[in-house]
């Protein structure tokens, strides 16, 4: 029985190596088109001053002899240069050379220093100097390039296309993009009503979700799907009743056929406005959204060519997907692999104990009664939260909160919004969770015998010092596996929200800032799940049920009927954010008006994108919280490797905001 104890950990070590290599020989395959295009990283400081990075993809047989149609494809806001690698991978794999760079403070790239609006406004994040950059290599015909983005990043191409043919003017060595496609965004007019884009030969298009969370914001109208009514759009077309999935020429209102796309694609004429069934971020996860890119860069770069290659709808980045679940699933379970294997060292052996009893026995239906009710309130309480901390802190230039006021505005200091939003949400679902804990074991454990002692709070000062220092060395293990296979591979490993990267000097410092805040969170919450959610008497499968359906099966159904109500009205269900009142000037009110929807504040765009990263975190922290507490039988390991990879998952993925 020992022997197989000491096999165990063994196992689950060499199962997780398996995952990872596997999975990074999938990932890594589908990325370079089964071996057909070679990936380069590249570097270089744009006109700012800032030091940008990022990749090119250039298929092979693509030379300064014969060069090929180029694609920059710009990432949304706190993304990085894999937010479009199915753009990437499905554009290369037909013959294009693709450039992904990380805009200003995101991924690996640097920023003008101090990052101010004016900055980030002028220099498009940077792109404007990506877009000279790549046209300056010499297998790039400079003649056939296009820039798209998604989000924010098509935002930043179109601001790069604009000014790169306002400088061309002046100085005629400056190249141009032929062709600029906007996914979940919107074209920009002057106060006038004009696209400055349409003074030039460039061909336009826009990609967007019937269910964009973001089409206030936007479009300036509550619901995506009525984009094509809009002054922005019309105005890109240059005719008065444009339709969606239609081919135009700009200024005339006569559908085209493909071979009259392809010609107006050569004059720089083309004009296309997409929808699709899809939200704001999954434009960047659907074979659909892929297939358009395709189609347009198709028309506009390559006469039609690409099709005859390949058709659209043949691709292969989802089977990354494949593998990069695998290395999530890998990195999850190196974790507890290595923290088993160290615990049955000389060393870390003497933490090693049984876990305490649970505060918790449903001897009666009394007690089933209340344990049902202070469950279904904590299943709740953090999908009512979630929204609210989130979008105030991540739109905190937006919104004014009236109750209650709580202040973590982004600062040069505080300089990650989306991290705020999460230290916002630790903070009060925190407390709330203390509040519980104490209702629960002063009015109902501690009459009936329950003693603080099963938090596992209360072990010695040295075996507390052990676990922690358990936990360290298992992420320091940890990160020193994720940062070999990104030395070996140069990926990252994920799709959609779903991160894990390597990261730069200056996000260690990032990480140091926050990880209190995570920490404090994960004891906390540590100590209900197994001391409270988890009941005596019932198998470890039930328990850990309850632990996980408790800690993220609130957040999954709120997130369920919010998208469902979307899917069938056009609005969340959330359509405002609670507890907030819209700043001045920041919606079109009498839009708003219109459409019925009364009450007024903050508009919910971005905390449902965000919330989908917790779909791992979530689950993946209460897994090693319930393994390292069952195997110790205190709270503080699992709490300190938790803080440390919840932490490293925020930290990771996260940027600077936009506005400092």
């Amino acid at each position: 029985m020992e022997n197989a104890k000491c096999k165990k950990p063994l196992i689950l070590l060499v199962l997780s190596l398996v995952l990872l290599i596997i999975g990074a020989f999938i990932s890594r395959y589908i990325w370079t088109s089964k071996g057909t295009v070679r990936i380069e990283e590249v570097e270089f400081t744009d006109d700012n001053g800032a030091p940008l990075r990022g990749i090119v993809y250039i298929p092979n047989g693509v030379t300064a002899e014969n060069p090929a149609p180029g694609v920059i494809v710009n990432h949304g806001y706190s993304s990085s240069t894999d937010a479009l690698e199915l753009d990437a991978i499905e554009l290369s794999r037909r013959g294009l050379v693709v450039m992904a760079m990380d805009g200003y403070d995101h991924g690996t790239s640097g920023a003008p220093t101090p990052l101010k609006k004016a900055d980030a406004t002028t220099g498009d994040y940077g792109i404007y100097s990506v877009v000279q950059y790549f046209g300056k290599l010499p297998y790039v015909d400079k003649t056939k390039i296009g820039v798209t983005g998604h989000s924010m990043g098509a935002e930043n191409s179109r601001g790069s296309t604009l000014r790169s043919y306002q400088a061309h003017e002046t100085d005629p060595s400056i190249i141009t993009p032929k062709a600029v496609f906007l996914q979940a965004n919107s074209p920009k007019l002057t106060k006038e009503g004009v696209e400055p884009l349409n003074a030039y030969p460039i061909d336009y298009g826009v990609s967007v979700g019937r269910w964009d969370e973001f089409a206030i914001m936007l479009w300036g109208i509550p619901k995506a799907s009525d984009y094509k009514n809009t002054k922005a759009f019309k105005a890109m077309v240059g005719i008065e009743a444009p339709e969606y999935d239609t081919l135009y020429a700009y200024g005339s209102d006569t559908p085209l056929t493909r071979e009259q796309a392809i010609q107006a694609g050569e004059e720089g004429k083309l004009r296309i406005g997409w929808i699709q069934d899809n939200t704001h971020s999954f434009l960047c996860f659907n074979g659909l959204a892929a297939a358009r890119t395709l189609e347009f860069f198709d028309l506009s770069l390559c006469g039609g060519k690409l099709a005859e290659k390949l058709p659209y709808t043949d691709q292969i980045w989802h089977y990354k997907v494949i593998g990069a679940s695998m290395m999530l699933a890998g990195f999850v379970l190196l974790m507890i692999a290595l923290g088993m294997t160290l615990l049955q060292t000389a060393f870390f052996k003497p933490i090693v104990q049984p876990e305490p009893v649970s505060l918790i026995t449903l001897h009666d239906g009394k007690a089933k009664g209340m344990y049902t009710a202070f469950y279904v309130f904590s299943f709740l309480v953090p999908a009512f939260l979630f929204t609210w901390a989130n979008e105030i802190r991540v739109h905190a230039t937006w919104a004014n909160v009236i109750a209650p006021q709580i202040k973590f505005p982004t600062t040069n200091f505080w300089n990650l919004p989306v991290v705020n939003g999460a230290v916002v949400f630790n903070v009060v679902h925190g407390a709330i969770m203390i509040a519980l804990f104490a209702v629960i074991y002063f009015l109902i454990a501690k009459p009936n015998g329950g003693k603080f002692s099963s938090t596992g709070l209360t072990v010695s000062p040295e075996k507390i010092g052990k676990s922690i220092l358990l936990a360290i060395v298992v992420f320091v293990i940890f990160y020193i596996v994720v940062h070999i296979f990104h030395a070996a591979t140069g990926m990252e490993f994920g799709f959609y929200k779903f991160y894990i990267k390597a990261m730069s000097a200056d996000k260690w410092g990032r990480f140091i800032k926050y990880f209190l805040f995570f920490f404090v969170y994960a004891l906390i919450s540590g100590v209900l799940l197994n001391s409270i959610t988890r009941v005596n008497g019932l198998k470890e499968w039930q328990n850990f049920l309850l632990m996980l359906v408790v800690s993220v099966g609130g957040l999954a159904l709120f997130q369920f009927v919010n998208y469902q109500v979307l899917y069938k009205t056009g609005y969340q269900l959330l359509f405002f954010v609670p507890g907030t009142a819209a700043a001045k000037g920041a919606v079109p009110v009498g839009a708003l008006a219109a459409a019925g929807l009364t009450g007024g504040g903050l508009p919910n765009c971005y905390s449902g994108i965000v919330l989908y990263a917790s779909f791992f975190s979530v689950p993946a922290g209460t897994v090693l919280t319930r393994v390292f507490y069952k195997k110790t039988g205190n709270v503080w390991a699992g709490a300190m490797l938790v803080g440390l990879f919840s932490t490293f998952l925020a930290v990771c993925g996260a940027n600077v905001g936009r506005i400092l």
